[in-house]
């Protein structure tokens, strides 16, 4: 008897449904994985990003205002602002003086909105460039300094002994820089310009000829004029950044120039310290004076607190709630946000 063998000829409908089942099963599991790792890798990396940028910002706006009100000198006796106030500048009149000058940005129109972002101007002496004046030099107009200097025609600059001290702007060309002559006359096209040559303590811009100062001492320095201001605004990819307005002259005009430095922060605010028992520490923060009973002169910190938020959107999928500037509020464009704060000391105002 002759079996015929039994061949196979594919597989059941009901197996084929089966096996299509437990596929999607594994696929949709090893989708579902790869989905949650990439919203964690995102939600790390935008993280990571954020944090970054608040550590760069923070640094710049720390090295800028530690220095704040240095001359290199602890205190002088007198100081004389010679600067034409009159003309058009980015400061005027006893500005130039003020080591740092707050702007406060204002209340927000609602509870559910973000205030204005502050802005800080701080004011000091580059260390890096000291021209160390020669016994050579004619203090009715120019000084000579005692090697080639690096300063240019329009440049605010700063001549001092400990005992007294005097701005003004340079008025001659250095060509090259290879000349040592520092010239404060009046007139010309530089802007502000000098509203007289003299640099003796009774000198001001209501005196014509001004008084000369023949009491420079042996340590006589001149250094540069620096001015920095910290603001927030849009970058020209609409994105919020934290800017620095830099002090930038030419050989007939001064001004400010704009420099992005950190992208993804937000908002800015800011709160002085002032120091209400003389002890060399903060007692009482606030965004105005009067508050703390104080004046602007016993200001010898600030609190900066900084809201950082993701560059990309649709990072986090809830509505995401935050604390900043004492209120609470919640973002719902799906972008991380942090707020990080520091306490910086004023240390060259510190009594």
């Amino acid at each position: 008897m002759i079996r015929r063998m039994q061949r196979q000829r594919g597989l059941s409908l009901i197996e084929l449904m089966v096996a299509l089942v437990i596929g999607l099963l594994l696929t949709a599991a090893i989708v579902q994985m790869f989905v949650g790792s990439r919203v964690t890798y995102t939600m790390q990396s935008e993280l990571a990003k954020l944090q970054e940028n608040a550590r760069f910002a923070i640094d710049f706006i720390s090295k800028d205002l530690r220095m704040a009100g240095y001359t290199g000198c602890k205190r002088f006796s007198s100081v004389t602002n010679v600067l034409d106030s009159s003309n058009v500048s980015p400061y005027s009149g006893d500005e130039w003086n003020a080591s740092i000058a707050f702007t406060d940005g204002g209340d927000a129109e609602s509870s559910s909105e973000l205030p204005p972002s502050d802005q800080i101007n701080v004011k000091y002496l580059d260390p890096d460039t000291t021209c160390s004046v020669d016994e050579s030099r004619n203090e009715a107009e120019y000084f000579f300094c005692d090697a080639n200097h690096t300063f240019t025609q329009g440049e605010i600059l700063v001549v001092s002994d400990c005992s007294h001290m005097a701005i003004f702007q340079m008025t001659n060309t250095n060509n090259n820089l290879n000349i040592d002559r520092i010239t404060h006359n009046t007139g010309g096209s530089t802007v502000p310009g000098n509203c007289t040559k003299g640099l003796a303590p009774d000198s001001d811009c209501t005196s014509t000829n001004g008084v000369e100062y023949t009491d420079w001492g042996d340590n006589t320095v001149i250094q540069r004029f620096l001015a920095y201001t910290y603001l927030v605004k849009d970058n020209d990819f609409d994105q919020p950044a934290l800017y620095r307005s830099s002090l930038a002259t030419s050989s007939d005009s001064i001004g400010m120039s704009d420099q992005e430095l950190v992208e993804g922060v937000e908002n800015m605010q800011m709160l002085l310290g002032f120091d209400t028992d003389e002890d060399g520490s903060a007692d009482c923060y606030s965004n105005a004076a009067l508050s703390c009973g104080s004046s602007i002169d016993e200001v010898v910190a600030i609190r900066v607190s900084l809201l950082m938020r993701s560059i990309e959107d649709n990072i986090t999928p809830d509505a995401q709630s935050y604390v900043f500037n004492g209120n609470t509020f919640t973002a719902t464009d799906g972008r991380l946000r942090k707020v990080f704060t520091a306490t910086i000391t004023f240390r060259n105002l510190v009594l």
